[in-house]
């Protein structure tokens, strides 16, 4: 079986603290990593939505 590791490009600041089904309505920010560059997020702003989860 192959295995697939993920690892956090940031962390999702403000936003939710509950998962409640409310239409998903608000917004937050996602605060990159040092380590990561700008590039990784490049292009995310042609989208609508976006599902970020945390740990």
């Amino acid at each position: 079986m192959k295995s697939l590791e993920i690892k956090p490009v940031g962390a999702v600041i403000g936003g939710r603290t509950e998962p409640t089904e409310d239409n998903w309505s608000g917004t937050a920010i996602i605060r990159l990593k040092s380590d990561f560059p700008i590039e990784v997020v490049q292009g995310l702003e042609g989208f609508s939505h976006l599902r970020a989860a945390g740990a």
